[in-house]
């Protein structure tokens, strides 16, 4: 399924989100649980970075930003308006037009958080060697997918008339965090 970031597929009776400030301070507390309960002992999960959010801003009918954890870092759309496109069945993908590129991002669900979708920026972390890397890392993540769609909410973004294909979304990620 492709949407543009600003195009309804279907109507997402779902927003409980007020501001995005209430939306990162909830999804910082979330994770915190989630790495100290479930992925603390695992490999993958860097004791040294912490959960951050980053840049969460209204993106069309969106709530979008960064979510950095000591296991990975994504970029995170969750609905911010009834009309926000119907997200698909846990662990589905939708295609987003961001930065003039159709990226495939997971349809996820969190019993606390609800029904959101997630965009792997980078996983593990060992490629940072600190948080302060891994939140400038974010920021231009943001400023690189997010500000490109500076119009007002609800204007449609353009398909892409060549996307560049699936298998070169690491490689684009890799160059855009500086990898």
């Amino acid at each position: 399924m492709t949407a543009p970031p600003f195009v309804s597929v279907a109507m997402n009776q779902n927003a409980p989100f007020a501001n995005p400030e209430q939306l990162s301070m909830e999804l910082e507390a979330r994770f915190r649980l989630i790495g100290e309960t479930r992925m603390r002992d695992l490999p993958i999960y860097r004791p040294d970075l912490a959960v951050e959010t980053i840049g969460f801003r209204a993106f069309g009918p969106w709530w979008a930003g960064v979510l950095v954890t000591p296991w990975f870092m994504n970029l995170v759309l969750f609905p911010r308006l009834p009309g926000a496109p119907a997200l698909p069945p846990e662990g589905s993908d939708l295609q987003i037009d961001l930065a003039g590129r159709s990226e495939r991002f997971l349809s996820s669900r969190d019993e606390e958080l609800g029904a959101y979708l997630a965009l792997s920026l980078a996983s593990p972390m060992s490629g940072f060697p600190d948080q302060e890397a891994a939140r400038a890392s974010a920021r231009t993540a943001v400023a690189a997918l997010l500000e490109t769609h500076a119009g007002a909410p609800g204007q449609a973004a353009a398909q892409s008339a060549d996307p560049r294909p699936a298998t070169d979304r690491r490689g684009f990620f890799r160059k855009l965090l500086g990898g």
